[in-house]
């Protein structure tokens, strides 16, 4: 399955044991539960000091894994903050017409 190669992927770059870690959309079609095994393996990754950027246009694996948020609009950078606050303040019309909307799916 999709998932469970993007599981052993994640892994073997545990293996590697690199610095840094850019991932594009990690959650994509995966089932709710192959979701939360990714997401997990990426944690331990986070936990063990690999600075991760990831690429999503989910917002809960934004918020189960990000720090930082940093919100792109036609290309250009918008907001930075914290991911958390993000979701519940936002400083930019653009942002918060995306917040919106995500938050109705």
């Amino acid at each position: 399955s999709k998932g469970l190669a993007k599981k052993i992927s994640i892994l073997r770059i545990f293996l590697m044991h690199p610095k840094y870690l850019i991932l594009d959309d990690p959650s994509n079609d995966l089932d709710p539960e192959m979701f939360s095994l990714v997401s997990d393996a990426i944690k331990k990754l986070q936990d063990n000091k690999i600075t991760t950027i990831i690429s999503t246009n989910n917002q809960n694996i934004a918020k189960r894994l990000g720090k930082k948020l940093v919100f792109f609009n036609e290309g250009k950078i918008e907001e930075v903050s914290d991911v958390h606050k993000f979701f519940e303040y936002q400083k930019s019309e653009r942002a918060k017409n995306f917040v919106e909307k995500i938050v109705k799916i």
